[in-house]
């Protein structure tokens, strides 16, 4: 991916994607999640994250955290997180 992005003259990206798909109702996150559990989503994003490196890709991760718990679209809509921080933080 770093490569490829590099050959085009793109020097960063906002990836990867770092929420986590904790919540069904939630109708964006779903497939841009790398998963369902945080140790899957690390893994797979500092993999990813080391692939643009070798690629001299300047990588940025998002969102925040809880993003991948609400339940609203917030490209539409504004989005509160109710959880309390132990939860977000695993």
């Amino acid at each position: 991916m770093g490569a490829e992005l590099s050959s085009g003259g793109i020097d960063i990206t906002y990836a990867p994607v770092l929420d986590i798909d904790s919540n069904p109702a939630n109708p964006v996150t779903g497939d841009r999640a790398f998963g369902h559990y945080a140790p899957t989503v690390t893994a797979v994003a500092i993999a990813l994250i080391h692939g643009l490196w070798e690629g001299a890709i300047l990588p940025c991760g998002k969102h925040f955290p809880g993003y991948g718990d609400t339940n609203r679209d917030s490209h539409s809509r504004d989005n509160l997180c109710r959880r309390r921080s132990p939860r977000i933080a695993t």
